[in-house]
């Protein structure tokens, strides 16, 4: 078993020397579909663990090393049809592109990474639709961690608290 970014098993694994029986992505909203490539070109099977809903990968360092001129050619080059519906350039991570082409899906109702089930209390409500299950955490009644609702007087404005009591 080897724990390796994609970026790793590219960079250190000698091409054709190692496979993988099994291949899983956590995070593969985080992870670009041309960095995903050198792993899964190994993997006998693949399993994609992402959520849609966390942040895409950064291309801001992208944009800043490119030239105009270079962008427009790889835009060109790069362009491989996914079913009609999207370019590889247009897919922003690995998830992205095995929803494009319509790989079977399901949702993990599991959420076990908050110390305290208030942390993500807000997002299950908001995002997930009160279907992610939180285990109880031991530290859940320690009044030092997770949220804490506390009201003060006066008014938010532009960063400035305000008391109009005076």
């Amino acid at each position: 078993m080897l724990l390796m970014s994609s970026i790793s098993v590219a960079q250190v694994l000698t091409p054709g020397k190692i496979g993988f029986d099994l291949l899983v992505f956590d995070e593969a909203s985080q992870v670009p579909p041309e960095d995903a490539l050198v792993a899964i070109a190994r993997a006998r099977q693949v399993v994609i663990v992402g959520d849609q809903k966390q942040l895409p990968p950064t291309s801001f360092f992208d944009r800043l090393l490119a030239d105009d001129g270079d962008a427009e050619d790889l835009d060109k080059e790069g362009e491989v049809l996914l079913g009609g519906a999207a370019t590889l350039g247009e897919l922003e991570s690995i998830l992205s592109l095995c929803e494009a082409r319509g790989l079977r899906m399901r949702m993990l109702q599991w959420h076990y990474r908050s110390r305290d089930p208030s942390l993500i209390r807000v997002s299950n409500r908001e995002f997930y639709r009160d279907e992610l299950i939180l285990p109880p955490s031991p530290l859940q009644k320690d009044p030092s961690c997770g949220l804490i609702f506390t009201r003060v007087a006066g008014l938010h404005n532009g960063g400035c608290v305000n008391d109009h009591s005076a």
